[in-house]
């Protein structure tokens, strides 16, 4: 008997395992055609191969007739049990194994026509936690590789990615930026496909009285730095908790100079949460003159409304060397600044605002980066300078 004239169809539990491959595979091969089938194949009481696929694929190419024995016990607690033992899978395999025990009962494969007409509905379904225990990893890695199969199932990531992670070829961190950044391309280029007029609006109105039809996820400027100018940075917090949803961010930059007078008037009004480094450089260091310091970065001040839920986030952000781009404003920043900060803290389709827009880097650096854009500023010219720069946007 050949193993083609006898198909067995594979019980889900023993599926959930990867394959042997390569050298190790090799060697189970050899070892059969030297000393034959060591240890038998085994099926459930209805035919299900429950352990032995590499074994089976081996006398299959070998021409054997495999020994079999059955097993009435319950299925994935053995199966697990045996592969775990013998098997030297990392944790980001393990992970992958444990997110298709988690969608079946301890009986087998929910979600087959058998198993709906058969007594297993009676049985309970593994949990992720089970599911996670069983296989020595946590619940998270465990719902991140849940993640990557209904990801490639999306499209977002070749198939090939999830058999690679199985096979131990890529781990499941790589493969969820792969899937972040996927997700972010998509997200752009959705965005990026309206007409540009539709991605932006402009008014042009002072700090303490500029209020918004809705809600946005972020505002992002840079208010002037000199002294007389510190009144406007309490406005920006107040403009904040009425503009911002809940857990969104304002994100501030400042000169040095000053920055413990703005920390004194902004944090009583909205939660300080971190300070980023926003380095600029090449040739674009400032004098302070007052100070006697030649400064290479600008602290850009981070603030939540309520309570961030966000994810995790360097601290380091910075433009192009020697981008230092005062063609539309005398106090503008650079594009590639802009987009750096925009990029690593917030995400495509947000809605992006810039209360002292200035030339319109902010403006633009968002509608490259696939984001929406509200500018106001108290000088029409800036707001015509700006909407000019955005509507020749492609």
């Amino acid at each position: 008997m050949t193993v083609e004239s006898r198909p067995y169809a594979v019980h889900p539990a023993a599926d959930a395992f990867p394959l042997l491959g390569g050298a190790e595979y090799a060697t189970l091969r050899d070892d059969i055609a030297a000393h034959g089938l060591r240890m038998p194949v085994v099926l459930t009481p209805d035919g299900q191969l429950l352990d032995g696929r590499n074994r089976l694929r081996a006398c299959e190419e070998l021409g054997v007739d495999p020994a079999t024995v059955v097993y009435e016990g319950e299925p994935v607690a053995f199966v697990v049990s045996l592969n775990i033992a013998r098997r030297h899978l990392n944790e980001n395999q393990r992970g992958m194994v444990a997110r298709k025990l988690a969608n079946m009962r301890h009986g087998g494969d929910r979600t087959s026509e058998e198993s709906k007409r058969s007594i297993d509905l009676l049985l309970p379904e593994i949990s992720i936690t089970q599911a996670a225990t069983m296989l020595n990893v946590s619940p998270s890695t465990v719902k991140r590789a849940m993640a990557v199969g209904k990801a490639a199932e999306a499209g977002l990531i070749p198939e090939q990615r999830v058999k690679d992670i199985e096979q131990g070829k890529a781990t499941l961190g790589k493969v969820m930026k792969e899937i972040k950044q996927a997700t972010e391309q998509a997200k752009v280029a959705e965005v990026t496909t309206q007409p540009v007029e539709d991605r932006f609006t402009l008014m042009c109105a002072p700090i303490a009285t500029l209020t918004l039809d809705a809600l946005v996820d972020a505002i992002v400027t840079d208010p002037p730095y000199p002294r007389e100018y510190l009144p406007v940075y309490a406005d920006l917090a107040h403009f904040a908790r009425r503009s911002l949803t809940p857990g969104g961010s304002l994100f501030v930059m400042v000169g040095q100079s000053y920055l413990p007078d703005i920390l004194a008037m902004m944090t009583p009004i909205i939660p300080y949460h971190w300070t980023l480094a926003y380095l600029t450089p090449g040739g674009q260091a400032t004098q302070l003159w007052t100070r006697n310091v030649n400064t290479f970065w600008k602290p850009i001040l981070w603030f939540v409304h309520g309570t961030y839920t966000g994810g995790w986030h360097g601290d380091v952000c910075q433009s192009a060397p020697n981008d230092n781009d005062k063609r539309f404003h005398h106090w503008g920043q650079s594009v590639s600044g802009m987009c750096a900060l925009l990029e690593k803290h917030t995400q495509a389709g947000d809605t992006i605002c810039d209360p002292f827009c200035g030339g319109g880097s902010t403006g633009v650096a968002a509608l490259a980066t696939g984001r929406y854009f509200i500018g106001s500023d108290q000088d029409e010219t800036s707001i015509i300078t700006t909407r000019e720069r955005l509507r020749g946007i492609p």
